[in-house]
């Protein structure tokens, strides 16, 4: 999710940190880990040295090609599979479940 969601010119850290939908603690340590294995490039950013900006690298730009080919692949299978609507439903009961908050003890 973090390399889709790099745009080609950079992203501020903060909108990544949005998109994932996690705290700031684990997008930044995800961040650091991806910057280490060289999949990402973390700048200051131009307009407000404050902040930083990321980048894909050309390794990381590989791994998202890969990536959302494979991803498209399923979806082109699960789609002969099963059709359209029911591959839309699936992702909508898919995200209601990814979005549930559960107590258990």
């Amino acid at each position: 999710m973090v390399l889709g969601a790099i745009h080609r010119s950079g992203s501020p850290m903060a909108a990544i940190i949005q998109t994932l939908g996690v705290s700031k603690q684990a997008a930044g340590r995800l961040i650091d880990l991806l910057v280490q294995k060289d999949y990402l490039i973390r700048e200051l950013d131009p307009q407000d040295r404050r902040r930083f900006i990321l980048a894909l690298s050309e390794r990381g730009g590989i791994a998202a090609r890969a990536i959302y080919g494979a991803l498209r692949l399923v979806d082109e299978r699960l789609e002969s599979q099963i059709g359209a609507d029911a591959l839309q439903q699936l992702r909508f009961n898919l995200q209601v479940i990814a979005e549930l908050e559960l107590d258990i003890v």
